[in-house]
This record gives structure tokens, sequence and C-alpha cells, in this order.
């Protein structure tokens, strides 16, 4: 194995975030590492043609396919009848009918600017329902539509035919629920004080459940009674998708108010359907206009999947980083597809093992989908279309990462990364720096040339930012390329020295930004060392710190839990080696929240540990409830590194050179001491380190004649140290 194939296989992952980290001032001395890792790491960048797990792997994603692109900025509807497709459009309200091929016509021009919902009735025919009028329309196979209803209300948010010639339609601005019949009659089954029902689902029983905006109330409706009752009430502001699982228990996709004071922006392409519709008050806070928090502004709080029961029994199953769930299909008991917003991302659930994939379409939002498990259509926002995914990957894919600051020009050392490249695969990297936050204004460099086989030094120029992409390759398109973790090698430039506290651990310190008041470095904002602005979004990754940790045989692992209960909890730690995925037990029944583990009866390598909290000590064990974390990995490393050394002697100079070597880490430190133990600073001979091989080379000039002793000893990254000496006479 090569000395770079060992760095990233083992070092690479360990200097992702862990269970704790200490910060430490940045040392000029120090080389740093950028590293990326997990699936809310991988988030912060921009994919193309590259889907995201949610165990932290990308990989090449679903070929998606454009089967209709209309000059409309939203398709607000779909609906299915075997292989015909119907799409309803905004901001004009045009009904299309489409085949799975991409051949469409425009079936029916409706009155309004918007058609917000369609259904299939039992005999074919096609219902649809239009804002801002609050109307529903029944169209036939030939386009012919007329006015079946007109409700009290100004949007129709969703239709779902009852299999009884009924129709019943969830409306907004008042909200309500109500049942058309087959000559047009509507009887009301529920008012509420609330702005909008935004959707509706039938249980086996033929009730109703809905969900609301903005309080965020999800109702049952007992058809037969017309009674109606509220079953939770959620912590979110509006209940925007709901699905029926049956005997009493829902899903229900729930979207935060992210920001309820901020005036509405203009859309996209055919004006502003919120102007048009008549005010800034009525919409959902959801309506998919696109939208971003501005820069240097809060995060968006995230979307989320709740699983309900009548009686009020709520689980979370997914958090979802994205601000709105906009669409949502079930596609088998277990499967389930989530259409957001507002980069258009499209997510498989498996709600039994709670993971997910999330793939991307050339959209802002995906506001609607239908199909089933064969086949999945999507209706778009920004541009307005219409997309299926094909059973197939990506032929090529990249991934962007976001940029990382470095907070002082920096000088770039090697990139190395932890993923897979089978057969007929290959994943390709380049960098590039520059010194303002934005590496599309012109200043930045170009990217770098390729660096392949996960590993290689960076052919970049120094700067504060980098930047780096991941080209994903696969010429067979039944296998894809893996990308768990990119690390960064750099050594920034020397900073002014304030000691603000001083820790020892054996997780190694992150590099922070010097505080906001200094101003040395120069005058411009690539040479002065400033500090995050305040509020800004801070990203899943960190720079850590290479030789500040001091070697010993004990990991310490400390947490912090909490029940809402207020129950007392009971742990379990578990650690694995990598890539093995057996977990072998360290403690059970363990009650406090820090652990130190003894590490010598455990061969060196690269390990994650895993902690499970239950609150099993106040409930019996058929009501008990438990959560599962693991940690980034990290390394075990109790053997000291090799060195070698030789000396030169000259009649004016006398040169010392050797390596430094270790199996398991990087080498952090180079000393040498001189006829005595005061101690010197050395450099690698490519003056940062990063490698687990590490040559170097100084020189003794000016020696009086007689005899010398010099000792020379190297440090690994997690602190073990050796030493050698060498003898030699000066005439």
């Amino acid at each position: 194995m090569t000395k770079t194939k060992r760095i990233f296989s083992t070092l690479g992952a360990a200097l992702a975030v862990l269970f704790i980290a200490w910060a430490a001032p940045a040392s000029a001395a120090s080389s740093a590492v950028w590293t990326q890792y997990g699936a809310e790491s991988f988030f912060t960048g921009t994919l193309d043609g590259v889907s995201l797990t949610s165990e932290g792997r990308l990989e090449l994603g679903l070929r998606s396919r454009e089967i209709m692109q209309t000059s409309e900025p939203y398709i607000w509807s779909l609906a299915r009848d075997g292989n015909a497709l119907f799409a309803g459009s905004g901001n004009k309200a045009m009904v299309y009918r489409l085949d799975t091929s991409g051949n469409y016509d425009e079936m029916a021009l409706l009155p309004g600017i918007g058609v917000s919902a369609l259904a299939v009735g039992g005999k074919g025919e096609l219902f649809a329902g239009t804002f801002p009028s609050g109307e529903v329309y029944r169209i036939d196979r030939r386009g012919k539509h007329e006015l079946l209803a007109s409700l009290p209300g100004r949007y129709v948010w969703a239709l779902i035919p009852d299999g009884r010639g009924n129709l019943y339609a969830a409306m907004g601005s008042p909200a309500g629920v109500h049942r058309i019949g087959p000559n047009g009659d509507v009887k009301t089954l529920l008012r509420t004080s609330e702005r909008h029902i935004l959707c509706m689902a039938l249980d086996e029983n033929g009730n109703i459940y809905a969900g609301s905006s903005p309080g965020g109330l999800v109702f049952h409706i007992d058809v037969k009674s017309e009674k109606s009752t509220v079953i939770y009430d959620l912590d979110e502001e509006e209940a925007y998708r709901i699905i029926s699982l049956g005997g009493g228990d829902v899903l229900v996709a729930a979207n935060k108010d992210q920001n309820p004071t901020a005036a509405p922006q203009q859309g996209n392409g055919g004006g502003n359907a919120q102007a048009q519709a008549g005010g800034n008050s009525d919409e959902p806070l959801s309506f998919p206009l696109p939208y971003f928090s501005p820069q240097g502004g809060p995060p968006a709080a995230p979307s989320v999947i709740y699983r309900i029961r009548h009686n009020g029994d709520i689980r979370r199953m997914f958090t979802l980083p994205d601000p709105v769930i906009l669409s949502f299909l079930k596609l088998d008991d277990t499967h389930y597809m989530v259409g957001t917003g507002n980069r258009g991302n499209v997510y498989t659930l498996d709600l039994e093992t709670r993971k997910s994939v999330m793939h991307q379409l050339p959209v802002k939002q995906v506001l609607n989908i239908t199909g089933d498990r064969k086949a999945q259509y999507f209706a778009t926002g920004n541009p307005g279309s219409v997309y299926t995914f094909e059973n197939a990957h990506n032929a090529t894919g990249t991934y962007l990462s976001p940029v990382n600051d470095t907070f002082a020009p920096s000088t770039w050392g090697r990139l190395w990364a932890s993923g897979d490249e089978p057969a007929r695969t290959r994943l390709v990297f380049n960098v590039r720096t520059g010194n303002t936050e934005d590496p599309d204004d012109g200043t930045w460099s170009e990217w770098s040339p390729s660096i392949k086989n996960l590993s290689g030094s960076m052919d970049a120029p120094p700067g504060r930012f980098i930047q780096y992409k991941t080209g994903f390759f696969a010429s067979d398109t039944a296998a894809t390329p893996h990308l768990r973790e990119v690390n960064i090698a750099y050594l920034a430039a020397n900073q002014a020295p304030r000691i603000n506290d001083l820790a020892i651990s054996q997780v190694p310190p992150k590099r922070q930004a010097p505080p906001q008041d200094s101003q040395e470095g120069g005058n411009g904002k690539a040479g002065r060392a400033a500090a995050p602005p305040p509020g800004a979004n801070p990203q899943p990754m960190a720079n850590y710190m290479v030789g500040s940790l001091t070697a010993n045989q004990e990991v310490t692992f400390t947490w912090k839990a909490v029940d809402p209960d207020y129950d007392a909890l009971r742990y379990a730690l578990y650690f694995r080696r990598l890539p093995s995925q057996h977990w072998t037990l360290i403690e059970d029944e363990y009650y406090a929240s820090e652990y130190r583990w003894l590490t010598e009866s455990v061969p060196d390598g690269q390990y994650v540990v895993r902690l499970t909290a239950s609150d099993i000590p106040d409930n019996p064990p058929e009501r008990a409830r438990s959560v599962e974390k693991e940690s980034a990995p990290f390394i075990i490393d109790n053997s000291r590194p090799v060195l070698t050394a030789s000396v030169d002697a000259g009649k004016k100079t006398v040169a010392i050179s050797g390596t430094a070597s270790d199996d398991t880490s990087i080498i952090s430190g180079l000393e040498y001491s001189l006829d005595n133990l005061e101690w010197r600073m050395l450099f690698p001979a490519d003056r940062i380190f990063d490698a687990q091989t590490e040559p170097f080379r100084f020189e003794l000039p000016g020696l009086a004649p007689g005899a010398h002793s010099v000792i020379v000893r190297a440090r690994d990254f997690v602190g073990n140290t050796f030493s050698v000496s060498v003898t030699f006479n000066v005439k």
C-alpha cells in the first residue's frame, strides 16, 4: 500500500466531527485539515446528477427525463389515469393531457390563474380545482369543461373522489372541507378559523384526515356524522401533505414558517402569482415562490415527516434539511417519495429502516408527484415542467462543495478522500482558491489539474478560501462510485498569538478564526484574520489541528442527552473497527455522561463508537424508547513512529537528514536538539505535515571543533514520539 493510500484509509475520517472538539489558537507551525463528512455536511454543497444518502454517501443519482416543458412558471397539479397524465398549470389555468413519452396537448383553458388540484373520477372524468376563484370544473375526454361547483373559498388545494360519485375539496381563504355531489350540490363538512386546509386523505372507512395552515392542525372528519376533531397540533405552522396508512395512522409532512416578517418576493417567469391572486396575506406560508434566506441570515428550519395516530400518539420519522415539503407520494407500505423546495430535491424514504436517498431535478420546486413503485412523475415549478426518473443511474455527475474559509492566506498540501471506485467507475477531484467569498467573481484561480485515485497533491495557488468539485463517472450505468469523505490539508499564514485557554484532550482541536478585533496581517480582507460574520450559517465541517495531541492509551467520550419527559436515561457503548460492520460491546447499563476507554487491548486502526440512550429506568419494557448515535471515525494509534537519521559532516557545515514514518497516522511534528535538550522545530522536506512518511534535512553551520551530539525526535498525529541520536566530530 502506498503512502497516500494509507493516509486516506486511516486518517481521513478521523478528522471528521467527533463527540467533543476543543478550541485552540492557530499556529503557523501547525498544519490544518478541512474535512467534509456525513449527510449534513455534503448537503451544503451543490449536486448535479448526484444523489446523497442519509448515511452520508454521495453517488450517481437516477437519470431524470423531462417529458413536458411549458412556458408556464408552475405545474401545480398532476393526475394519472392508466397511461394518461393530466397536468394543471399557472399562471395560466391550463390543463394539459400527456403520455409518458412526452406527447401532450392543451386539453382545456379554465378561468383563473392556476389549476391547483386535479383528480380522476370513477367514470374517467377529470375534475380540476382553480384559484383565486375557488371553482371546481368537470372535464370530459374531449376537453369540454363545465363548472361543477363554485366553493366558498379562493383556493382549491386538494380534490378526492370517494368512489360513490361524490368529490371532496380542501379549501383555503377561508379554510374548509366540502363534499360536492354529482350534480354540483355542496355540503360543508369542516369549517375552521384556520386560513387553509392544504391537504386531505381518505382512510379505509371513507373518513377524512386533513391538515391546515397557519396553525399546523391535523383534523379527523367522520363523514357520516359530519363531526370533526383535532387529533394533533403540530409545532410547525403547516401540515402541508398527508397520507393515510390505515388503522387511524397517518403520515404528515410539516413545514415551519421560515420568515414570518418578510414581505413576499417576485416569482420567476410569468409574473407574481401572489400579486395576481389578490393580496399577500391569503397564500399559505409555504406558497412555492422561489425565496431564500438573506446571505448571513439564520439557517432555514428543517421540514419534518411525522407519523400520527388517531389517539394523538406522534413519532418524528424524518427530518429533511429543506425548508418546505411540497409533495408526497406513497409507493408501497414501506417506501415513499417526497418533493421539496427550493432546490428541486426528491427524496425516497424507507419507513422501516428510516433511511433516505436524495436526488435532484433541475428546478426550484417539486410541487406534485403521482405514480406508483414502477414509475413516478413530478410536476415542477420554476420552470413549469413534468419529469420522470428512469431505471438507471446517470453516467456522469458533479458535486460542488461549499466554499471553505481558512481565515488567513494558506498554502495547500494534499487532498485525500474516502470512497469506492468499482470497475468501470471513477472519481475525479479539482480545486480552486481565492481571496474573496465568491468563487465566481473573476478573481479566483482556475480549476486545478485533476486529482485521481482518491488522493493527490493540489496544484493551487495560495489563498484564504478554497472549493473543490468531484466528478462522478460510470461507463456501466448499473454501477456507481461512492464518496464518503473529503480532506484537504493546508498551512495557514502566521497570526499574532493570543492565549485564552489551554486544554489537553485525545480529541483533535479545531482551528478557529482569530478574534474580530485582530488587525494584523495586512489591510485587505484576505490578509486580515476576520471571524465569520455574525449570524452566519455554521457548516457541519471543521478544520482540525495537526500535532496538538498528547499520546496515551485512553480515549474519553462525553455526551449530552435529555428526555422530554424527564425520564432517567441508561446508556450502552459499542465500537467497531472500520471497515468491519461488527459491533463489540464496551459498556452496558451505564448511567454517567462521560466514559474513558483504555485502548491497549485493541489493535491500531480507525474506529467508530455507537451510543445508545434508553428511558428504560422509568418505563416498562413495552413502553420504553431508545435512540442511537454514532461517532465519526477516529484513530487509535498506540505505536511509535519509525525514525532514521544520518550525518554529513563537511568542513564548514554539518547536514542531518533522515525519514520519519508511521503505519497508522500522519507525522505531525519534528524536532532536534544539539548538545543539550533545548528542542528546535523542524519542517519536513515539503514544508507541510500531511503524510505518513516525511523526509527531512537540516544544516548546522559554524560548529565549534570537537565532538557533538544531535537528537532528532518525531511525533505522529496522536502524540506518539520516537527519538534517534547521531554523534560526529568537527575538525
